[in-house]
């Protein structure tokens, strides 16, 4: 059930943020920069490392 959770908590994150910029607006900084989507993409796997490195440090998984 642990993995379960886990799984769920990470999938919901980069469901989140593809919903943000998904949505039909000009003021996000993905536009204003030449690496945007790169900074994105390396924060979500750095938050996706961090939740596995804390779930393996309680040993829920």
């Amino acid at each position: 059930m642990r993995l379960l959770t886990v799984v769920t908590v990470v999938m919901g994150l980069w469901a989140l943020v593809a919903g943000i910029f998904g949505m039909n607006f000009d003021a996000t900084f993905q536009h204003s920069s030449w690496h945007g989507f790169e900074l994105v993409v390396a924060l979500l796997l750095l938050a996706t490392l961090l939740i596995l490195w804390l779930t393996r440090k309680r040993q829920w998984w």
